[in-house]
């Protein structure tokens, strides 16, 4: 699984750096299974269907995730779960 994020918004605009790709293959299996199990798509899809408040300084990710098709999601900072957010931040 490859997973890309880009972030944008946020404090005065700053945010991750403009891309990060993880290849899932690449980490160990512990994280492997972690970012697997959190990005799955259909759980991607399930959170961007949640209600989110906007906030006026609100981080926005959008997240394309490659199996065996490409699936991408745009989510708010207040659509993505705390343990997900870590991942993301932990992202090389």
């Amino acid at each position: 699984m490859i997973i890309e994020i880009r972030s944008q918004g946020g404090f005065a605009g700053i945010g991750l750096p403009d891309l990060r790709r993880i290849d899932t293959d690449n980490q160990p299996p512990p994280r492997r299974e972690a970012l697997c199990r959190a990005f799955r798509p259909e759980n991607l899809a399930h959170l961007a269907r949640s209600p989110c408040p906007r906030g006026p300084d609100g981080m926005r990710y959008a997240i394309t995730v490659t199996t065996a098709a490409a699936h991408s999601f745009t989510l708010s900072e207040a659509q993505i779960p705390p343990e997900m957010l870590d991942l993301i931040d932990a992202a090389e």
